[in-house]
């Protein structure tokens, strides 16, 4: 499954290239930050996984191979809107690196260098939030191509349009979960990994690829897949932002501590705790000043009361019926071959 995934990636990465030098060209006659930006999210975006838009490729070809021009579009535009997605998530969050790099807001706000530290990171955040508006309309400049069925196009773009709607709801309450003393039950924050990161992610592109095709059938099988896998998905990265190592997973470990993100790691803990201990936690939880003792103590606490053990069966829960659901999709067996790949990866990845 990865070489796939890696082998797409050249070539989705080949066509945005393309793509945003065509577009810089086109800007550039507008002012210096058309080319600026064309290049930035060029290279913020080349440098992820890309597995959203391997997934659209991956599903194409899974489901009949009919349509290769709008598969690749499909899957550049799904790039293009992560990009995006990441770009304000980095804002939102204030994190200043990205996949061990600067993010996008961070590098503007280091462009002038005798700017006060106040206005620098007000025009860093500015400027990052222009980008992303960018790339949100060069992503749906390719979903939109005349050459492509009308049906086809349409079905697609409607299903995108969604399911990006409905990734800002979830963006709002994880905003609203990281200020508010009231702790959420684990239903809530599984409802937000489904649709801030699940369905997006896995549901969205899996789909694609299949309506792209012609395949409704698989589709909503592949969708609700993908929903599966999205929430292991999350779960673990979730787990890799508390026990990672902040040189694996791109970021500072903890960060999600610092940011108050509350996971299931926070909902299935907090309940267990005395008051004495709960408020340890909330002394820190949430603060850009807890320092690394902190992030220690709460793991150690998220160890000794089992809890990392509790989630670890709620895993394995969505995993078995994740595999339940890739037996029953109509395709070769090679391609639900690499699908079990992809759950086991989602479920033990160290990044």
């Amino acid at each position: 499954m990865f070489s796939y995934i890696n082998e797409r990636k050249a070539l989705i990465s080949e066509f945005i290239e393309d793509y945003l030098l065509k577009k810089s060209n086109e800007f550039s006659a507008v002012n210096t930050w058309g080319k600026d930006v064309s290049e930035r999210v060029n290279y913020f975006t080349k440098d992820g996984k890309m597995i959203r838009g391997a997934l659209i490729l991956f599903s194409h070809d899974m489901c009949g191979n009919r349509n290769q021009r709008y598969a690749l579009r499909s899957a550049a535009a799904i790039e293009l809107l992560q990009s995006y997605l990441l770009i304000h998530d980095d804002i939102m969050d204030r994190d200043k690196f990205r996949r061990g790099n600067p993010s996008i807001f961070h590098q503007y706000s280091l462009m002038i260098p005798d700017m006060p530290a106040d206005q620098a990171e007000h025009f860093g955040a500015s400027m990052g939030i222009c980008a992303g508006d960018v790339a949100i309309f060069l992503a749906l400049g390719l979903l939109l191509d005349d050459a492509s069925d009308n049906a086809v196009k349409n079905s697609v773009m409607e299903l995108f349009f969604r399911e990006m709607t409905l990734v800002g709801f979830g963006q709002m309450q994880d905003i609203y979960f990281g200020i508010s003393r009231k702790i959420p039950e684990t239903k809530d924050v599984m409802d937000l990994y489904t649709y801030k990161t699940s369905r997006y992610t896995f549901s969205l592109p899996l789909k694609v690829g299949a309506l792209i095709s012609g395949d409704t059938v698989n589709a909503d099988i592949l969708f609700n897949i993908g929903i599966k896998l999205g929430i292991i998905f999350q779960i673990r990265d979730d787990e890799l932002g508390l026990f990672g190592e902040s040189d694996k997973i791109g970021k500072v470990a903890g960060s999600d501590v610092r940011e108050g993100k509350m996971t299931i790691f926070m909902t299935e803990l907090l309940p267990s705790l005395q008051s004495d201990e709960k408020e340890k936690i909330y002394s820190f939880f949430g603060k850009e000043t807890a320092k690394v003792d902190d992030i220690v103590y709460l793991r150690n606490i998220i160890e000794n009361k089992g809890i990392r053990s509790k989630v670890e069966v709620i895993k394995k829960k969505l995993s078995d019926e994740c595999s339940d659901m890739i037996k029953s999709i109509n395709v070769a067996e090679n391609y639900k071959d690499m699908i079990y790949k992809l759950l086991e990866y989602n479920l033990t990845r160290d990044k």
